[in-house]
């Protein structure tokens, strides 16, 4: 959680698996960020803003994560979602899709969230890649 502000932060690369909170991230007051080509499974991403925020422009891509909350701490904030696989409710953002991940496994390691061949967001990121992680 971030919870006072933060700007310019990258986030990338990371599996992030449920446990007990609301989202696998939180953040407030935001700018200039980065989230990419991270899996968060079956878990979202919370953005919000104690007071009126409109520097807040947080990039969303490349991931694979069940969902976006929008308005933490009572204000919406503003992000760009894009090429991301969304495991359920609707698709955010250009390029985005909605779907069911197919791992290669075993999903008790890092490499065993890598998309196998006949998954959804395969080859489908922005940059070319797999939605998710990768190995770089």
């Amino acid at each position: 959680m971030m919870a006072d502000g933060s700007s310019n932060n990258l986030v990338e690369y990371n599996v992030f698996t449920p446990g007990n909170h609301g989202e696998a991230m939180t953040w407030y007051h935001d700018s200039g960020s980065i989230i990419q080509h991270n899996t968060f499974v079956n878990d979202t991403i919370g953005l919000g803003s104690k007071s009126a925020c409109g520097a807040c422009t947080t990039i969303i891509r490349n991931n694979i994560l069940a969902g976006i909350g929008n308005g933490g701490g009572g204000n919406n904030v503003g992000f760009t979602s894009t090429n991301n696989l969304f495991t359920s409710g609707s698709a955010q953002g250009t390029g985005s899709i909605t779907g069911t991940p197919s791992y290669v496994g075993p999903v008790n390691t890092w490499l065993g969230y890598l998309l196998n061949t006949a998954s959804p967001g395969r080859n489908a990121a922005s940059d070319g890649k797999d939605m998710g992680i990768n190995q770089y």
